[in-house]
């Protein structure tokens, strides 16, 4: 390492060394030009006049191409000169210096930066890792093309362009873009991230995605340091999970937010519109309210992203260098260019075109999510739900091939014009190919889904495999669906089976429609009692007023029985 230990120390260093040893390569002028500024603010960096006080990602590319400038002159730097690290902590240090604070770099030790979770910007170099999109290819014979086509800029992205300079400014803050599937919300975040005047270099970008979203997210939220981009793309993953850790997920996000010493931070989310509506809408007088922490974390920040591009964005489109926007603005239907380019076309193509038993495994997936089912879709489900979407034809073909399912599933995960197909298997690490395989559907389908066959019930086979192979967590609103279709031999039966894993929900559920049809309350089976998760505090008075008033006296003696102190401050409720 070198001796120099101010960020000015370095500056000189590196200005002698181009000077003297590179025979001043590269230019004030193409530095310049690669960083968006005047070759006057690079001759004054130099010279120690000013400082590059936003963030370090100017600095560190500058160096960057003094370092390839050196590697193409085969001349060896001063050891430590090069090292992007060190002039992150120099340019850290420094600010923190201007600012009249301790710099949060010169406080914490080595290991305690690593252990802070996510990518420094400058090093998060691949959009689809963080879950963009990929394009259409282009039709023709191109080559060279950039692997997202050219951004063009709309309102919204003026809106969360407000939120980004904020917190550049150090301001912690967030922002929720809303709107339909594939219409450009996730390549927005990416690409506020990627302008020339957004914190990069010492900011980091954080995608918590393993053991699951939620998970992830909970328990690295606390070592989450200051400059840090929160992503958390379909948000309802992190904020509506079934395995209930989204309230103290948000409780976490909304304290980080509030906590300028842990700042600044930005988070930056997508949801859809029905996602958003389940989220922040408060429930009526008198129902639980399972989503009130993350309304308050997520309400006033929405930022709409509409469907279409306008008029405007369509002419200019027309002449567009990018052979996939020219494409998308001649074919695109109303104007909806992001779905285009993301894919739409083909994927709904290839669902009208499929043979009956591959079409018949994608409605099956489509069906379930519009009818209350997680993003991870059981293959066993859609084993048997596939003959609730055939005729008699396809029915003999299931019947007489023992590979139908092989086969169906191939064509449905296959790619096409460099997209993944209707489904998409959905890969653990170290998980192999069994009856727990889950899939996923695209996005696109997903939608159009719940647009266009939202009058449809499916037959009963379907509700069966529901019944047996759905989740735990997915039963309640699974069987709200099948209820309020009047469907109520599927809702009860699956209401059994989650309240037979502890559902307290499921449970009242049951036995209000047990009453209401005046069943008897004595074949209410005592496991489901015995099951009841005691910690569901909110649906307990409503179990024990029911069945007092239903009569089942030994079912409610029953339920008092387990843990009578439970049910202390209950006291007089019937």
């Amino acid at each position: 390492m070198m001796s120099a230990e101010t960020f000015g120390d370095l500056m000189a260093a590196l200005a002698a060394f181009r000077k003297d040893c590179l025979r001043g390569e590269p230019s004030n002028r193409a530095i310049a030009r690669e960083l968006g500024v005047s070759p006057q603010t690079i001759t004054n960096w130099f010279a120690g006049a000013h400082f590059p006080d936003q963030d370090a990602g100017a600095p560190v590319k500058m160096v960057r191409m003094i370092k390839a400038s050196a590697e193409e002159q085969g001349t060896a730097a001063p050891e430590g000169l090069l090292d992007v690290d060190r002039w992150r902590e120099a340019h850290r240090a420094e600010a923190a210096g201007r600012q009249g604070r301790t710099s949060d770099a010169a406080v914490r030790t080595r290991a305690q930066r690593a252990a802070a979770p996510g990518l420094f910007l400058d090093e998060a170099a691949d959009p689809f890792q963080f879950e963009v999109h990929r394009p259409v290819k282009a039709q023709g014979a191109y080559s060279g093309l950039p692997a997202l086509p050219p951004y063009v800029r709309r309102e919204h992205d003026e809106k969360l362009a407000e939120v980004s300079s904020a917190a550049r400014d150090g301001r912690s803050g967030i922002a929720v873009l809303v709107g339909g599937s594939s219409t450009g919300k996730t390549r927005a975040c990416w690409e506020t991230l990627t302008a020339p005047d957004i914190p990069n270099g010492s900011w980091r970008l954080w995608h918590p995605l393993e053991p699951s979203p939620a998970e992830a997210a909970s328990q690295a939220l606390p070592l989450v340091a200051p400059r840090t981009v929160i992503w958390l793309n379909e948000a309802q993953r992190y904020l509506a999970p079934s395995d209930g850790l989204g309230e103290e997920l948000a409780a976490g996000l909304w304290e980080l937010l509030r906590d300028p010493s842990r700042g600044p931070v930005l988070i930056l989310a997508t949801l859809w519109y029905g996602e958003w509506r389940k989220l922040t809408e408060r429930p009526d007088s008198g129902e639980p309210d399972p989503h009130a922490l993350a309304r308050g974390l997520l309400s006033g920040h929405e930022i709409i992203v509409p469907p279409a591009f306008s008029q405007d964005n369509l002419r200019d489109l027309g002449g567009a260098s990018d052979p996939r926007l020219r494409q998308a603005a001649r074919m695109a239907p109303d104007g909806r260019i992001t779905q285009f380019i993301a894919g739409a076309p083909e994927l709904l193509t290839r669902y009208h075109t499929a043979d009956r038993v591959t079409k018949a495994l994608i409605t099956a997936a489509m069906d379930a999510r519009r009818l209350g089912m997680g993003e991870a879709i059981p293959l066993s489900f859609l084993e048997a739900a596939v003959p609730a979407y055939l005729d008699d034809e396809g029915l003999e073909t299931i019947e007489d091939e023992d590979d139908w399912l092989e086969r169906a599933l191939a064509e449905a995960v296959k790619r096409a014009k460099g997209i993944p197909g209707p489904l998409t298997r959905i890969r653990l690490k170290g998980q192999v190919a069994s009856p727990g395989t889950r899939y996923r559907v695209a996005d696109y389908l997903d939608e159009y889904g719940r647009r266009e066959r939202h009058t449809k019930i499916p037959r009963a086979e379907f509700w069966d495999a529901i019944a047996v192979h759905a989740g735990f967590g997915d039963l309640s609103a699974l069987a709200r669906a099948a209820r309020s279709r009047g469907l109520l031999r599927h809702a009860a039966s699956m209401d059994k089976r989650a309240a037979l894993h502890g559902d307290a929900a499921a449970a009242l559920a049951l036995i209000k429609q047990m009453r209401a049809n005046d069943a008897d309350m004595g074949s209410l089976p005592d496991q489901i009692i015995e099951c009841i998760g005691l910690d569901q505090l909110e649906f307990i008075p409503d179990l024990i007023n029911i069945l007092h008033w239903s009569g089942a006296s030994r079912k409610l003696d029953l339920l008092l029985a387990r843990a009578p102190e439970s049910f202390a401050s209950l006291d007089g409720s019937y």
